[in-house]
């Protein structure tokens, strides 16, 4: 066992890519890997791709001026201060940042060598979690969106697409690892219930657990989220009130 796989901060390559070997070599095929899916991802669901041109992220200051305009960041800070709140955007935006950081990493003033990440392993581990908040709460909201088209017109079964992303991702592993150790644990949080509340339609008390995390959770939302997820809550009432 290497230095890299037993560093406390592997975590989130692990949960995606389980049973791996994390030699150098074999996480920047993994981060490579992971934009190529995050790519064919956008592409695949149709998102809108105008916020994120490349331009935007050719340069890290440039980058970063972008994002300080609408967040309070300080990169000294382990946590970071929100004026608008989080959202996916969000997330989206400091993936590209990090993985900028990453790719231009200077150690004493010299450029590392291309065979060794270990120093910068940390910038790579916090871009991997910000594009995987970015998944997380993308995919959620698309399988949120077919469970309730699912209901309403009574399907046998979700889009393929959906039903494969919702199977690849290990929700409640997610949610388990996010609580005990990150600032972020909140948007797993919120999206672990939404998704156990439209997979369990008639049970009301996950309802109320997922309306109160709202609740607990939206000062740290941005407008936009928060009405993201007051939508959510509203669709499922109006859902209960045609079924009866």
């Amino acid at each position: 066992m290497t230095e890299l796989t037993k560093r406390k901060k592997m975590i989130f390559y692990p949960l995606i890519y389980a049973g791996k070997k994390y030699t150098d070599s074999k996480i920047r095929f993994l981060y490579s890997k992971l934009n190529k899916s995050y790519k064919e991802f956008l592409i695949q669901e149709n998102i809108r791709n105008k916020p994120f041109e490349k331009t935007n992220y050719l340069l890290s200051s440039l980058l970063y001026r972008n994002i300080s305009g609408q967040y309070e960041l300080n990169e000294f800070e382990n946590n970071t201060k929100f004026k608008t709140g989080a959202d996916y955007l969000y997330f989206l935006n400091m993936h590209f940042l990090e993985s900028h950081r990453f790719n231009i990493h200077f150690t004493s003033g010299r450029l590392l060598r291309s065979g060794d990440i270990s120093s910068g392993l940390d910038i790579l581990e916090k871009s991997a979690k910000h594009l995987f908040l970015f998944y997380f709460s993308q995919i959620c909201l698309y399988y949120n969106t077919s469970l309730i088209l699912k209901h309403r017109y009574s399907l046998d079964k979700e889009p393929m697409l959906i039903n494969f992303l919702a199977a690849e991702t290990a929700f409640k592993n997610i949610y388990d690892v996010m609580n005990k150790i990150d600032e972020y644990h909140f948007i797993t949080e919120l999206y672990f219930n939404l998704i156990t509340m439209n997979k369990n339609p008639e049970e009301n008390s996950y309802y109320y657990k997922y309306k109160n995390t709202v609740n607990k959770y939206a000062s740290r939302l941005s407008p936009d989220e928060r009405s993201v997820h007051i939508s959510n809550l509203f669709s499922y009432c109006s859902g209960r009130a045609t079924r009866g």
